[in-house]
C-alpha cells in the first residue's frame, strides 16, 4: 500500500498553469505501474496457458489426421470436446481482461480529473513529446517537444498525486484482488493406438520425415478458411455463415485426407521397420497421437530414441521423397 502525503506542497508548486499528458502521468506513476505490472503477470500466465492449449489441440488434430480411419472415434470425440472446453475457457479470460483493462482506464482517468481539477491553474492536456520526419525503415522515430504545450510539464507532480490518492488505492486494490479466471489443460493420459509396450509419437515422426509437406498442407487449410474467419468478424447474416460452416467442414475433410494421404507411406515403412525390430528382441511400439501437453499415452514414451532411428531409415527416407 503507498501512504497517503500531504499535497497542500503541490497546489504551491503547481499554482502556475501547465501541461499534463494521461499517458506520461501513468508513465510516472508507481502506483500505475505495480498495478499493470500485477495485472500484466497474471494475464501473460493466461496467454501462455491458452496458447500452448492451443497448439497442442492443433497437433492433436494433425496426428489423428495423419492416422486416417485408423484414427478411433472416441480420440476425434475428445479432441472435440476438449477444443469446445478451451474456447470456452478462452472467451472467459478475454472478457474478464476487457473488464479489468476498462476498470483500471476509468478508474485512473476518475483519478486524474479530481488531481487537475484540484489544482485549479488551469492546466491543459499536452503530449510533451511528439515525433518529427518521416518514420525511416530499421530507425528509432525521432521525437520533439511539442510547442503547444506551454507552462510547467505537470507529468510527474500529477503522477505523484495520484500514488497519494488513498481512494484511487483502495480502488486499485480491489479490482487486483478479484480472482481470474484460468485455461485448464487436461492432462488424462490415453492408450496409444495399436498394442505395445512403448508409444511413439506419430505426429513428430511425419514432422521429422516429411515437415515441409505439413506445413504446406496446414497454409492451405488456414487459405481455405480465410473467408469464414473475415465473415464471422464482419457479422455476417446467420445464413451466409451457415453455408460457410458447410465450406468450412469440406475444407476440414480434404486437410484430413490430405494429411492422411501423406503419411500413409511413411507410417507403412515405418510399421515395417518397428515390426523388424521388434522380431530381434525389441519391445513392441505403439502409436501415441494425445499431445505430451495433454496428457500423452499410458505406456513409457520411446519418441526421442526411435524417430532418429527411423529418419535414417532408407525406406523412410524414399517416402519423404514422394
Amino acid at each position: 500500500m503507498i501512504l497517503a502525503i500531504p499535497t497542500l506542497f503541490l497546489h504551491a508548486a503547481l499554482a502556475a498553469p501547465g501541461h499534463y499528458s494521461p499517458a506520461e502521468v501513468t508513465e510516472n506513476s508507481k502506483l500505475f505501474l505495480e498495478a499493470a505490472e500485477t495485472a500484466g503477470a497474471i494475464f501473460r500466465d493466461r496467454e501462455d496457458k491458452s496458447g500452448a492449449v492451443a497448439t497442442a489441440l492443433l497437433e492433436y488434430e494433425e496426428a489423428l489426421d495423419l492416422l486416417g480411419g485408423r484414427a478411433p472415434p472416441e480420440e476425434r470425440d475428445r479432441l472435440k470436446k476438449i477444443r469446445e472446453h478451451y474456447q470456452r475457457e478462452h472467451a472467459v479470460v478475454q472478457a474478464f481482461v476487457s473488464v479489468v483493462s476498462d476498470d483500471f482506464e476509468a478508474t485512473f482517468e476518475d483519478a486524474l480529473r479530481r488531481a487537475v481539477g484540484d489544482l485549479g491553474s488551469g492546466a491543459v492536456e499536452c503530449t510533451s513529446r511528439i515525433p518529427v520526419g518521416r518514420q525511416l525503415p530499421g530507425l528509432p522515430l525521432r521525437m520533439q517537444d511539442n510547442p503547444e504545450c506551454v507552462g510547467e510539464d505537470l507529468n510527474v507532480a500529477l503522477a505523484r498525486t495520484l500514488d497519494a490518492d488513498p481512494r484511487l488505492q483502495a480502488t486499485v486494490e480491489g479490482i487486483l484482488s478479484i480472482a481470474w479466471p484460468d485455461i485448464a489443460i487436461p492432462t488424462d493420459s490415453k492408450p496409444p493406438i495399436g498394442a505395445g509396450d512403448r508409444a511413439l509419437s506419430l505426429r513428430t515422426l511425419v514432422v521429422t520425415i516429411a515437415g515441409d509437406d505439413l506445413a504446406d498442407i496446414r497454409r492451405h487449410d488456414e487459405d481455405q478458411r480465410l473467408p469464414f474467419h473475415v465473415a464471422i468478424e464482419g457479422e455476417a447474416p446467420a445464413e451466409e455463415l451457415r453455408s460457410l460452416l458447410d465450406d468450412a467442414r469440406r475444407v476440414s475433410e480434404q486437410t484430413a485426407a490430405a494429411r492422411a494421404d501423406r503419411a500413409r507411406p511413411i507410417l507403412s515403412a515405418a510399421e515395417e521397420r518397428l515390426e523388424k525390430w521388434h522380431r530381434k528382441g525389441e519391445p513392441a511400439t505403439a502409436w501415441c497421437t494425445n499431445p505430451p501437453l495433454l496428457g500423452g499415452c499410458a505406456i513409457p514414451d520411446a519418441t526421442a530414441d526411435l524417430v532418429p532411428r527411423l529418419a535414417a531409415d532408407r525406406k523412410l527416407q524414399k517416402a519423404a521423397r514422394r
